[in-house]
């Protein structure tokens, strides 16, 4: 992601420009799609996408600027490690929900790649979700599913729509629920290099439902605390 200065009048604005490969078809198409479903649409927790390039030599799309970057950045970068409080990581929760949510039940639309990289915060931690070239249309009432090619990030993806290409609602909402145990835990959905051999996150917090809390932030316990301070935090946002 690329940032620069869009003029409009007297008045400049800062903006982020996102380049797509244009190897293979797979980038156009992307970026065609992104177009199509984001300039439709508006909601807060939605990133807002200000223009669009295509020429010879790119493919770009221009998007408002978050000056917090990503959650990605947020929760893993190095000396970021429990720099978000609990209110600030309920924020983030809630209002990813929020945009999800929205695609979902006024849209009818399945991002496919729901991940703290596609999760964008502005100065006031207001989460907005991003990256909308994998995005698909849900399945019509009278369908249970949508089947495709899979796409999405390792890690993240839900384990059925993986195995059979069955596309639902539920995918995304697997997805997210892998970001809230990152949030939670201040781990990565994948690592290698954890310990007792289990590089999953969701295999690793198993068998430690009750005790699950950022070791880094440590104003609660266990998940039991982290919920109950999350309903008394609710009432500030």
């Amino acid at each position: 992601m690329l940032h620069g200065k869009q003029q409009s009048g007297n008045t400049w604005t800062i903006i982020a420009v996102k380049i797509l490969n244009q190897g293979g078809t797979r980038g156009y198409r992307e970026w065609q799609r992104e177009i199509a479903f984001i300039e439709k649409i508006s909601h807060p927790n939605l990133a807002k996408l200000l223009g669009y390039c295509h020429d010879d030599q790119n493919l770009a799309l221009v998007y408002e600027f978050m000056p917090m970057g990503s959650l990605e950045n947020q929760l893993f970068r190095r000396g970021s490690a429990g720099s978000l409080p609990w209110n600030v990581r309920l924020k983030v929760m809630v209002g990813a929900a929020r945009g999800l949510a929205f695609l979902h039940s006024s849209c009818n639309m399945i991002h496919r790649d729901i991940k703290p990289a596609n999760i964008l915060l502005d100065q006031s931690y207001v989460a907005k979700l991003s990256d909308f070239g994998l995005v698909r249309s849900g399945p019509p009432q009278d369908k249970s599913h949508v089947t495709t090619q899979f796409m999405g990030t390792f890690g993240y993806a839900a384990p059925e729509y993986k195995a059979t290409g069955h596309l639902t609602i539920k995918s995304d909402v697997y997805s997210f629920g892998i970001v809230l145990l990152e949030i939670l835990t201040g781990l990565r959905a994948y690592d290698p290099k954890r310990p007792e051999a289990k590089p999953n996150l969701v295999e690793w917090a198993r068998p430690r439902s009750y005790g699950i809390c950022s070791c880094t932030t440590r104003p609660a316990t266990n998940l039991r605390e982290v919920l109950c301070c999350s309903v008394h935090s609710h009432s500030h946002f």
